[in-house]
């Protein structure tokens, strides 16, 4: 069952990683008329970096329990469930809880130590 959670986490994170990135790219960064094209591909960058990070990071806990001893699972929940996190804090932060991003991201970090 302890795998099973894990998975399901690796599974919600790559989903909130590429709906984050498609939309981020056409709701956020698009319409947001920044002037200078350097300013604009570095936001672009970033914001699609950050979501590339979340769907590695997603893979990995799928993959972990095929192919990491103890150990390294809890390494990696403990390394990653923290950067996922603190993404969950800080957006419920920044949107006072209206935003479904931080709670799911809360969730798949409850699914990721479940799969301690």
């Amino acid at each position: 069952m302890r795998d099973l959670a894990l998975q399901a986490s690796g599974l919600l994170v790559i989903l909130l990683a590429l709906v984050h990135g498609y939309l981020g790219q056409a709701r956020v960064i698009g319409p947001s008329g920044i002037g200078r094209p350097a300013i604009r591909r570095l936001m672009q960058a970033v914001w699609q970096a950050g979501a590339a990070h979340w769907a590695l990071g997603g893979v990995a806990f799928i993959a972990a329990p095929h192919v990491m001893g103890a150990e390294a699972r809890l390494w990696l929940i403990g390394v990653m469930g923290a950067g996922y996190a603190l993404a969950a804090l800080g957006n419920l932060w920044a949107m006072r809880g209206r935003h479904p991003g931080g709670w799911l991201l809360g969730l798949a970090v409850a699914l990721a130590v479940a799969g301690v």
